[in-house]
């Protein structure tokens, strides 16, 4: 049987490129999925590639979900000391979820604890999503037999196109994430 229990994975990293600007995990792609969760009666553990305090953007007060989060000290708390790669043991999961932000695209996809997760979870039947940037953890999930996750899967993330409506395309990324709309 799969296990009841979802994994959250928030980014740890708090500075958008070269900018100065802060960025992180976004709010909303953490509260309504986690909405969704509680309300099948799944119980969520938040990740950190690093553990500890991870960074929140997008915050929308006027969002019944944002803001009922805020106001539960308890769920703050948690986001504020997720756990780390090491103490997660992937047997305990039926699911691993990768929330958003733009903070994703610099500890998400060359992060191996995370991936190793992520493959084993779903090598037991249970199931990796992600929303908007999340996806930037897929891109280097391998599965025991040396082929990647998403090989042969669509895979729906946030677009070039988006990136320039928010005006950050030319916003200084790793290289692992530098990639032609041709690729």
């Amino acid at each position: 049987m799969i296990s009841q229990k979802v994994l959250i994975v928030l980014t740890s990293h708090d500075t958008l490129g070269d900018t100065g600007k802060e960025t992180g995990f976004y709010l909303p792609e953490v509260t309504h999925p986690l909405d969704a969760f509680n309300r099948a009666g799944l119980t969520v553990d938040f990740v950190s590639p690093k553990g500890g305090k991870a960074p929140m953007v997008g915050i929308d007060l006027e969002d019944p979900l944002n803001k009922a989060f805020l106001d539960d000290s308890e769920q703050v708390s948690r986001v504020e000391n997720t756990l780390n790669p090491a103490q997660i043991d992937s047997a305990k999961y039926g699911a691993i979820f990768y929330a958003g932000g733009h903070g994703t695209m610099w500890d998400f996809a060359e992060n191996r604890e995370l991936a190793e997760i992520a493959a084993a979870i779903y090598e037991a039947g249970g199931i990796v999503g992600a929303v908007c940037h999340g996806p930037a953890a897929l891109v280097n999930i391998k599965l025991s037999d040396g082929t990647y996750l998403v090989a042969d899967k669509t895979v729906a993330a946030f677009t070039n196109e988006e990136e320039a409506a928010v005006g950050l395309t030319d916003t200084a990324l790793p290289d692992v994430m530098r990639y032609s709309s041709s690729n």
